[in-house]
């Protein structure tokens, strides 16, 4: 987040994940709990750990995308927003599998 303002700011981050088509409803949602400072003319690094259930994987053969609306929130109304096209990916390794 950066603090373009002449003062310093205390922000959330919401971020909401839509299928690309958007004609459905959002698959989930996030916003931060805790208010992050952000000194006047500063930027800060906020991060985001969330679960979204029910969604569809990217492959290249099944290029399942997602949109992620993030909003920028100061005293509850959103000054900012961007879109980030997303898709989802599961990886998993185990010592123990057998080699192919």
């Amino acid at each position: 987040v950066v603090n373009e303002s002449e003062r310093d700011a205390s922000v959330k981050v919401k971020h909401t994940i839509y299928p690309k088509t958007k004609a459905e409803q959002a698959v989930a949602t996030f916003e931060s709990q805790e208010a992050v400072a952000v000194e006047k003319g500063k930027s800060k690094d906020v991060s985001a750990d969330f679960t979204a259930s029910g969604v569809q994987l990217w492959s290249t053969t099944t290029p399942n995308l997602y949109t992620v609306k993030t909003e920028v929130l100061m005293d509850g109304a959103t000054v900012d927003t961007y879109e980030t096209d997303y898709g989802f990916r599961y990886f998993a390794f185990d010592k123990n599998m057998d080699s192919l």
